[in-house]
């Protein structure tokens, strides 16, 4: 995007630019103007999407901050699941652990014991996986000239920050599922001005969500959408 000076109309060096307050500075006339109303006058390719209502967004002009807890109703069937997964594994385990005290180290019981090792892993695993639906959240802040996201209070993968002089374009990839489900994804990925290609956000519900994400953080920015390989099509 060329930005030229609402005054002598000159072009404005990136050097005089400041995305982040949507500032700019004539080096011709010394005008300063606010160059967000030009940025959003720009026409979109893609509809405009509208903020989920589970959002909770802060916008300063100067930050920006975006929260969203991780709990649906859907976790409610995984509990479920899980309280039968594990009951079934603790009842497995209190069975081979009394035969093997009765019987003192008899070879069946400590193959009863070993059997469901993997079982146990999943159960583990699931059992942290809806404990963090329940508790956790995800925030994206934009302050300071970084990008910072993270998910908490129970740690969890993917976390980051990034500087946003190195954000080139955010755009959305759909994580279709498989013949059977019909059911498909979404994700939220950065095209980094050096062409690396960073997946952000993964396993959101819908389009709308994904697409709100990214237009409000390049509008936060100033960012301009433009195509990227291999982005969802919005219709």
């Amino acid at each position: 995007m060329q930005l030229y000076c609402q005054s002598c109309e000159k072009m404005i060096l990136a050097e005089d630019v400041n995305i982040e307050l949507a500032i700019a500075k004539c080096r011709a006339c010394n005008a300063v103007f606010n160059f967000s109303e030009t940025i959003a006058a720009k026409r979109r390719r893609k509809p405009e999407a509208k903020p989920p209502k589970r959002l909770e967004i802060v916008d300063t002009g100067s930050e920006l901050a975006i929260r969203w807890k991780w709990f649906t109703h859907t976790v409610w069937f995984l509990l479920l699941f899980c309280i039968f997964w594990d009951g079934f594994l603790v009842m497995w385990y209190g069975i081979g652990l009394a035969q093997l005290w009765a019987k003192g180290g008899d070879f069946g019981a400590i193959v009863m014991l070993l059997f469901p090792v993997i079982h146990v892993a999943i159960g583990v695993g699931l059992t942290y996986f809806v404990i963090s639906t329940f508790v956790n959240r995800t925030s994206i802040v934009v302050a300071l000239g970084q990008l910072e996201l993270r998910h908490g209070p129970l740690p969890w993968p993917g976390s980051r920050v990034l500087q946003v002089i190195d954000i080139e374009q955010f755009y959305c990839v759909e994580n279709r599922g498989s013949r059977k489900s019909r059911q498909s994804s979404f994700e939220l990925h950065v095209l980094m001005k050096n062409e690396e290609k960073i997946k952000l956000l993964t396993a959101l519900e819908d389009e709308d969500f994904a697409l709100f994400l990214e237009q409000k953080l390049e509008d936060h920015l100033g960012i301009v959408d433009e195509p990227v390989v291999g982005e969802y099509r919005f219709d």
